[in-house]
């Protein structure tokens, strides 16, 4: 998935997904988002423990994260009553531990497909 490693990331970010250390969350980030390109849908709710894996480091997997293009991906919650919270209000669930039963990531499908239109273009 070339096109899909060029839309997501630069080429530091590109760099950084070929890490050994990264490189099976980076695989993981693009099956997943592979997956649901072709759907109607906007947006795409991932859960953060589908990109870790099972034995996976959540600092390093926040880290490759980081490299997303901004308003590609936002962190979210959801917590016991169904409500979704996003960005800093998410991080405080998060970091209080209270409330965020399941932790995903938002990606804007709509902003990485218009990001794939060129690489595709281009061949």
């Amino acid at each position: 998935m070339p096109s899909l490693t060029a839309a997501l990331f630069d080429a530091d970010g590109q760099g950084l997904a070929a890490e050994p250390a990264l490189c099976d969350v980076g695989t993981r980030l693009q099956q997943a988002l592979g997956a649901h390109l072709d759907d109607a849908d906007a947006s795409v709710d991932i859960p953060f423990a589908d990109l870790l894996g099972e034995t996976g480091d959540p600092m390093l997997a926040y880290l490759l994260l980081d490299q997303l293009p901004p308003g590609l991906a936002c962190l979210g919650t959801r917590d016991a009553a169904g409500r979704v919270l996003e960005g800093e209000q998410a991080l405080s669930a998060c970091e209080s531990g209270h409330g965020a039963l399941a932790v995903f990531y938002r990606f804007d499908l709509e902003l990485l497909r218009s990001r794939m239109q060129p690489l595709k273009a281009a061949g």
